[in-house]
């Protein structure tokens, strides 16, 4: 209905589309495949329920600690959202071990095996992404 969750510095807010992110951020909208849109909307009520969507849920600074409950980052929000709808899209794969490594050098699983990091989201196979990009 034109709207989205969203965690920014500023917490968890449920805001229209027109309005999301602050411009020159790398975004992406996506949907869970072969997911009926009743789960979807479900999954969406219970994070709305569970998080809220006016900022009292907190930022989580502590990007390798995505289990906790009381504050979020923005690829933790997706991740337990997707993940309360039945699909992880955390898969710390072999394959994004080895590339975040190239990345980040040797503390790289050690870093992305306790986070959900954006771009593991991105890669997931359970998502179609629509959009992507720097938003404007």
């Amino acid at each position: 209905n034109g709207m989205v969750y969203e965690s920014n510095s500023d917490g968890v807010w449920l805001k229209p589309l027109a309005k999301w992110q602050e411009p020159g951020h790398q975004v992406a909208l996506a949907r869970i495949n072969n997911l009926p849109v009743e789960e979807v909307l479900a999954a969406l009520a219970w994070a709305k329920a569970t998080y809220n969507a006016d900022g009292s849920t907190q930022y989580n600074h502590d990007i390798p600690d995505k289990w906790v409950e009381d504050k979020l980052y923005c690829s933790q929000l997706v991740w337990k959202i997707i993940d309360h709808a039945g699909v992880d899209v955390d898969s710390n794969d072999i394959w994004y071990l080895m590339w975040i490594t190239t990345r980040l050098g040797p503390i790289g699983p050690d870093f992305a095996l306790p986070a959900v990091l954006p771009d593991e989201v991105a890669l997931s196979d359970h998502l179609q992404i629509y959009s992507s990009g720097v938003t404007k």
